[in-house]
């Protein structure tokens, strides 16, 4: 299933990342190392609603996106839980 492939993935991810993180910066990483796109770009908010309330990763602060499809929008800025 892809959300469980994904949240394996996210544990890798910030045991790597080891600092705070935008949750696309994790999706350009996931998609490098085999995870397909899922069909709805939604997913990946709902990716970090399962792995915030597993206590896998939390919120620490509300930032600007970097990216220009979400430039006016703060974004959750992520670390490891």
């Amino acid at each position: 299933q892809w959300r469980d492939q994904a949240l394996h993935l996210l544990s890798i991810f910030i045991e790597k990342k080891q600092s705070e993180f935008f949750i696309e910066e994790f999706r350009v990483w996931a998609l490098e190392h085999g995870i397909d796109e899922p069909a709805s770009y939604r997913v990946w908010g709902g990716l970090t609603t399962s792995a915030s309330k597993r206590g896998v990763i939390t919120c620490v602060r509300k930032d600007a996106a970097k990216s220009i499809a979400r430039t006016g929008h703060d974004l959750c800025v992520w670390r490891r839980a």
